[in-house]
């Protein structure tokens, strides 16, 4: 089913403000105008993983998520100011069954996470990037094109 992206995005607001509070984190939401129908379910599955990991390793701070649309595609970024995720890493977590989480913070997990988020952005043909940038932390990248 379609809906605007944000609608999901306000949906996922309101799904983990609570779980972003009870951590002591901010969960900042910038992401107006993102009128682009998608696909509600792979895109509601995509960013809840996102936010959700990035809430989990985020000790403190805040966790962001920001948009833009071109006109032609909708860039989403889910970021944090946890322990940070390499390239490498980043590769690894995209591998299903695949678990980081000893080496950052002992948090439980089953490691589908990225390899899910993998998985529905490749069916939906959306992009999905390690963006780099100069704080501490993670910051990922999806591209939901216009259908």
């Amino acid at each position: 089913r379609m809906i605007a992206l944000s609608a999901v995005v306000r949906t996922l607001q309101a799904m983990f403000q609570d779980d972003a509070a009870a951590k002591g984190l901010e969960l900042v939401v910038d992401a107006e105008g993102l009128d682009i129908d998608v696909d509600g379910f792979s895109a509601m599955r995509i960013l809840s993983n996102l936010v959700q990991n990035a809430i989990k390793y985020t000790p403190d701070g805040a966790v962001t998520l920001s948009g833009k649309f071109d006109g032609q595609t909708a860039l989403v970024r889910v970021c944090d100011n946890g322990p940070g995720l390499s390239r490498d890493a980043f590769q690894t977590a995209l591998e299903r069954t695949v678990r980081l989480d000893e080496d950052m913070t002992g948090e439980a997990g089953n490691g589908l996470g990225l390899a899910i988020v993998r998985e529905l952005c490749r069916r939906q043909d959306y992009s999905l990037t390690l963006i780099d940038h100069d704080d501490t932390g993670t910051c990922i990248e999806i591209g939901f094109s216009a259908h």
